[in-house]
């Protein structure tokens, strides 16, 4: 299921249960938000890439959620990561990010004992 079949799919109950009504845009490439913006018609909510987000948050386009988390319990329920990832690079917070990298280091260990190498 691609996120978009996902958004479609949770989007009735979520209405339901915010009682509030989402139009879902789907669109490729940041033309469309760009140009919604230079309209004067900026989404509420948009989903976007890191480099786009540190565009607009320079740009002064993005509420830094900071000045509304603190009223909220909600925003201890969130994992440090994810605000950490949706911390723009003037360490305001933009985003909820959705994904973390997981790092790991991946070595032949026959080599490794081959050659009297310790195991990192």
């Amino acid at each position: 299921m691609t996120l978009l079949q996902n958004l479609r799919s949770q989007l009735g109950e979520f209405e339901k249960q915010n009682h509030i009504q989402v139009k879902l845009i789907p669109f490729t490439g940041q033309e469309k938000l760009y140009a919604m913006m230079a309209a004067g018609q900026p989404p509420d909510v948009f989903y976007t890439n890191t480099v786009v987000r540190d565009q607009l948050a320079a740009e002064g386009r993005l509420l830094d959620l900071r000045t509304i988390a603190a009223q909220d319990s909600f925003v201890h329920k969130i994992r440090p990561v994810f605000i950490e990832r949706g911390t723009s690079i003037d360490d305001g917070w933009y985003q909820f990010c959705d994904w973390t990298f997981t790092y790991g280091i991946y070595y032949n260990k026959t080599l490794f004992d081959r050659h009297h190498i310790p195991y990192p």
